[in-house]
């Protein structure tokens, strides 16, 4: 799920769409639980590995930069400086739904 190269607008944008799938109630930004279903969707949990933990910690410093208010909520903005800063670029895959039999 991760991969390791330069962000490209339509990189930015994939990782925008990524944020927003992961903000299970919709407010805009992604608690500690969202960010970890974000990231072990990915294999990675952050309790169990360095670079999870280092991720959130540094969204959330962002996001507080950002907006102050925000404690330790994660905003879109936020999350895709710190993977442009990181070269880290995320996508959904999209699915094929079928009906009737499998492909």
């Amino acid at each position: 799920c991760w991969t390791v190269h330069a962000l490209t607008p339509t990189s930015a944008a994939n990782l925008r769409a990524v944020f927003s799938a992961f903000d299970a109630n919709g407010d805009g930004c992604l608690d500690l639980d969202e960010f970890q279903a974000l990231i072990g969707a990915c294999g990675v949990q952050p309790g169990d590995d360095e670079k999870g933990r280092k991720m959130f910690m540094d969204c959330a410093k962002a996001s507080r930069k950002i907006r102050r208010s925000v404690g330790d909520a994660i905003l879109p903005e936020a999350f895709v400086a710190v993977c442009e800063k990181h070269g880290i670029e995320m996508a959904i895959k999209p699915t094929v739904a079928v009906s009737g039999g499998a492909l």
